[in-house]
């Protein structure tokens, strides 16, 4: 067994992974939403980054299992493979909601965060939740050849389902998640286009502008008796309504258009359980004339094109001749995206990153927000912005905050420039900052100001004069 593979066995560093610390200070009232959050350690701390290897995906889920089992009045809205970009090791454990670039190296990590709440029907002395997972690879048709073929979604959950009638889970399918995983050109031609395999418990992968995307679908279950159950997805895909020209983004249909569509599938959709709901994304290259296809498992992308978004609804549904639990009646689903206040000083020139608040700040937030309007949590998930400024607007007041009108398309996380003499440079990597959407049970109303904490005021910096 390899370092890399040793088994995470002492639970002395489980306090590390606690919740937000001034949640009770939020609300005296038992939390609705908050998060705990697992990232893998890294095992060769003295190797410079891009040689650094870390704890695999198994591992992360034993570090939740043992926080789970010291906080047994928690239940889970939905378990995330989330993802965080770093520039240094440094980046892995800090709170920040921000990625930018430094030097010519980054890496992108998986790591495991539980949307979670406090059950008021679960004590100190209820029998802890255990989750466990599996993992589906769609499987190479053609491996060795110089342009992979991968099977379609529709294929792989078919042979999900064979294998689940014939050999249920050891517990309750809780979240269907897919997991996008980026693999750069060279790690990809090197490692792995001969054999066509990847490994799925690996954790971190080197940041390429061209990359190799592979779709796989990661099956969270509560551990107990045996449930033969199925699974399934339908995706929500926006409307073109402007076509890309060599200057500019093609125009997409608005988030709430999707969430319309979502929400009139769900309420039709009886006999179904519905697993999770979140966001998929797919680079469109307007010069290759290709539709958008969520069908397709893998793809070959460059990281300047256009990044769409698509909605995914998972389920499961009810395996031949076994007995079904009658499904809760389908919600009417609506959804509140909660973005990073630029808690600091902007400086009003030079295009300066601002100083987003930070995970916990974030959240606490959040916290707030749900106490005051009351709305119920179906599912959470992280998503990501290349552009910033989409998040404050400095021609507005510096102390109002702008709100997040959230689109279906954006610029790709690399991006080209020009130099003085009209050539083109790069690429380089875009700036990130991480945002949150959560799924509601329901319409919801914007709570009075005076009930959520006030926003920081930003003071504006002109820190260049033209002369």
């Amino acid at each position: 067994m390899s370092q890399n593979d040793q088994p995470y066995t002492s639970p002395t560093d489980v306090s590390m992974h606690s919740l937000p610390p001034s949640y009770e200070s939020v609300t005296q009232a038992p939390v609705k939403l908050t998060y705990v959050e697992f990232w893998p350690q890294c095992v060769t701390p003295m190797e410079k980054l891009m040689r650094a290897q870390f704890e695999t995906f198994d591992v992360l889920v034993q570090k939740a299992n043992d926080w789970l089992s010291c906080h047994p009045t928690f239940s889970i809205y939905n378990c995330e493979t989330t993802e965080k970009k770093i520039a240094k090791l440094e980046d892995l454990i800090s709170q920040t909601l921000v990625f930018q670039p430094e030097l010519h190296v980054a890496l992108y990590i998986k790591g495991l965060r539980l949307w979670i709440y406090e059950n008021i029907n679960r004590t100190a002395t209820s029998e802890p939740i255990q989750l466990g997972y599996v993992d589906f690879v769609p499987q190479c048709l053609n491996p060795g050849e110089k342009h992979s073929i991968f099977e379609s979604l529709p294929v792989l959950y078919e042979r999900i389902n064979n294998i689940l009638l014939n050999r249920p889970l050891e517990g309750k399918i809780h979240t269907i998640d897919t997991v996008n995983i980026k693999i750069g050109k060279a790690f990809w031609k090197e490692n792995i286009q001969h054999v066509g395999q990847i490994n799925s418990r690996q954790s971190s992968w080197y940041d390429e502008y061209q990359t190799y995307t592979l779709k796989i679908t990661r099956l969270f279950y509560i551990c107990g008796a045996a449930f033969p159950e199925l699974i399934g997805s339908v995706d929500f895909l926006p409307e073109q309504t402007r076509e890309a020209g060599w200057f500019s983004y093609g125009k997409f249909a608005p988030f709430s258009e999707l969430m319309q569509q979502a929400s009139n599938w769900i309420k039709n959709s009886n006999g179904l359980h519905i697993k999770n709901i979140h966001t998929l994304d797919t680079l469109f290259q307007h010069s290759s004339g290709k539709a958008l296809d969520p069908q397709m498992t893998f793809d070959e992308r460059f990281e300047t094109g256009i990044r769409v978004l698509y909605l995914r609804v998972s389920y499961t549904t009810q395996a031949p001749n076994m007995p079904w639990n009658p499904p809760p009646p389908p919600p009417i689903i609506s959804c509140k995206t909660f973005v990073p206040v630029v808690g600091s000083t902007i400086d009003g020139c030079c295009y300066n990153m601002p100083i987003f608040e930070n995970m916990v700040e974030t959240v606490e937030r959040i916290i707030a927000w749900f106490n005051a309007s009351g709305v119920r949590v179906l599912f959470a998930e992280t998503d990501y912005v290349t552009k910033p400024a989409l998040l404050y607007d400095r021609s507005k007041p510096a102390h109002k905050a702008k709100s997040y009108d959230l689109t279906m398309s954006t610029s790709g996380e690399w991006y080209f420039s020009s130099d003085s003499n009209g050539r083109t440079t790069g690429p380089y990597r875009s700036s990130l900052v991480y945002i949150i959407r959560v799924y509601l049970d329901g319409i919801y109303q914007e709570p009075h100001p005076d009930l959520l904490p006030p926003v920081p005021y930003v003071e504006m910096n002109e820190c260049c004069t033209i002369l």
